[in-house]
């Protein structure tokens, strides 16, 4: 009786977030332009195609490859996030939603970072301040822009509280697919890249076009759904 007790609401707690899940799902599906999605992931393939030539043939030519800073693939990447924070500020205006803000600044953000490099930066500085991730065993700067990553997330989160202040039906259904969705996004571009950073020193090959690769392609998803937040 006691284990029955004790695991109901666990259970109960898996259930709902599997049916937020799966409604956030079944929204994206329906609503994400399917045409605008299909040329972003082809156009995605083809960039992770020319990666793996990159790798295998033309070592000399980085512009191919999706890690490089500057290359083909992270240019889209760039056009892809400003888009994104584009149509959301469109919806955002049309909607009077201040989440819809909150995710545009957001995309924003990821489109400076990237383009800037600063959580690269950020995580070498950091990494120079003392002997923290000698005394864990991993890279330094892996863990600096884990600090940088975690600090960036508190501010996000702080800011998503505000836009919310207490009322939770504004937490529409858009705001839920946009949070599935950047969840995706943000594994393969914190966790996977941490995991990047620890193959790197260890001299494990193969993650780095995972976690690009991926990357690319919940940015794609993303990327076809919000204008038709902007149309509706």
């Amino acid at each position: 009786m006691r284990a029955t007790t004790s695991t109901s609401p666990t259970l109960a707690l898996a259930g709902r977030l599997c049916s937020s899940v799966t409604s956030a799902f079944g929204s994206w599906l329906r609503t994400v332009d399917r045409l605008w999605l299909g040329l972003f992931v082809a156009a995605d393939l083809v960039f992770i195609a020319l990666h793996i030539a990159h790798k295998l043939w033309y070592p000399t030519w980085l512009f191919l490859a999706i890690t490089h800073d500057g290359g083909y693939g992270e240019m889209f990447q760039y056009l892809k996030q400003f888009w994104i924070a584009l149509m959301l500020a469109s919806a955002a205006m049309r909607w009077r939603d201040r989440l819809l803000w909150c995710w545009s600044a957001a995309f924003g953000y990821l489109l400076l970072d990237n383009a800037l490099s600063l959580h690269e930066r950020a995580g070498a500085w950091l990494a120079n301040q003392g002997q923290v991730a000698e005394q864990f065993d991993v890279p330094a700067r892996a863990l600096g822009e884990l600090v940088f990553f975690a600090l960036i997330g508190i501010i996000g989160c702080v800011a998503f509280a505000v836009a919310v202040a207490g009322d939770t039906k504004r937490f529409t259904l858009p705001n839920r697919v946009l949070l599935l969705l950047f969840a995706v996004l943000v594994f393969f571009g914190v966790g996977v890249d941490l995991l990047h950073s620890f193959a790197q020193a260890r001299g494990w090959p193969g993650c780095g076009v995972i976690e690009d690769g991926g990357e690319m392609l919940a940015m794609s998803a993303i990327t076809a759904y919000a204008p038709a937040l902007a149309r509706r």
